[in-house]
């Protein structure tokens, strides 16, 4: 007895869902004999289709592959035959699929804030034996919105006012990934990986801009109670001589699944008419200051109304230490809009 097997999602070759979505699919099972699965169902040779369909719940966390940890969801199809043809039956078959729990950026106002900072560092300076404290390094930073989805421009804008005498050779951007994995027991572990880097000639209090791409990661977990969580912030490191310790600042940013729609940003911006609020440099204080959990219905779930859809790219490799059958694929968007490459003079 030969069989062949298959399963096959419907109407989804990426084999991407969001939690909250209906999952369907078929199962095709080819057979040269009648065969007898169980006890009481007798499948003819030639090709069966057996339809299901499962309705994924709202809180299902993100598929990732971790060093320490992983989400996974597959589809499992195991065929039971009679004894007596139990011999020829193969091993169950399995089929990966990505889960992403959603996170539209339009509709919350936070994320299409502006991210404006002011960071501050001093250095110590020694003459024999007298030491003291330099005048302030202070650096100004800006994203034209918080909220950013994977294959968008981050157009960063930096200003540095250097009056320490201090010599500054560069100052390099780093996007970095911060995966928190929790145990049932309470336990956590965090992990840092940085995912990209730009370098930045910067001259005397002078100006520079940095364009970063979000490369293809899971969305901003906002809640603590899955296994797997990710936050994400560009860090920022002043370079100087040997004889000093790098300043290093840390600017939080939100990933999503969706990204914000400039009739949206622009309606905002008119709506409150206000300058730029100051937002605070900490990863801390700007997660207080957006939703703990962000709630879901049907309207916040794909497909949107949208003539640009998103492709579904593998993550990038530097988060997949483990699994080299399976890479999942987040939602990735190429459109140009009026954030992503809006440039300001600080």
């Amino acid at each position: 007895m030969t069989i062949s097997r298959n399963i096959e999602f419907v109407n989804n070759n990426a084999k991407v869902y969001y939690s909250g979505q209906q999952l369907n699919g078929v199962v095709r099972i080819g057979l040269d004999v009648e065969t007898q699965i169980k006890t009481f169902t007798i499948l003819p040779a030639g090709i069966s289709e057996f339809p299901f369909s499962v309705q994924l719940p709202n809180n299902l966390a993100t598929s990732y592959e971790g060093t320490y940890g992983q989400v996974r969801y597959i589809v499992s199809l195991n065929i039971e035959t009679s004894s007596t043809e139990r011999n020829h039956v193969p091993e169950a078959l399995m089929e990966n699929f990505t889960i992403i729990r959603p996170l539209n950026l339009n509709t919350v106002r936070a994320f299409q804030m502006p991210m404006y900072t002011r960071l501050t560092a001093r250095f110590n300076k020694c003459f024999f034996i007298c030491c003291w404290k330099t005048p302030n390094l202070t650096l100004f930073a800006r994203l034209p919105v918080s909220g950013y989805c994977a294959g968008q421009i981050m157009n960063l804008t930096l200003r540095l006012v250097n009056s320490t005498g201090v010599v500054v050779y560069k100052i390099l951007v780093q996007f970095v990934l911060v995966v928190t994995y929790r145990s049932n027991e309470g336990l956590q572990k965090k992990e840092n990986l940085q995912l990209d880097e730009k370098r930045i000639e910067v001259f005397r209090n002078g100006t520079a801009t940095c364009d970063i791409t979000v490369p293809s990661v899971p969305p901003t977990t906002f809640s603590d109670y899955h296994i797997v969580g990710f936050n994400y912030f560009l860090r920022i490191v002043v370079v100087t001589g040997l004889t000093h310790r790098n300043p290093v600042f840390n600017i939080p940013i939100i990933i999503g699944t969706f990204p914000i729609l400039d009739e949206v940003l622009s309606a905002a911006a008119r709506r409150e008419n206000t300058a730029d609020p100051v937002v605070p440099a900490t990863e801390e204080a700007f997660i207080r200051r957006s939703p703990s959990i962000i709630s879901l219905n049907s309207t916040y779930l794909p497909p949107y109304s949208d003539e640009d859809p998103p492709t579904y790219e593998e993550a990038i490799r530097g988060t997949l230490p483990r699994n080299e059958n399976f890479v999942p694929s987040y939602p990735t968007y190429r459109r140009a809009t009026s954030y992503s490459c809006e440039t300001l003079n600080l």
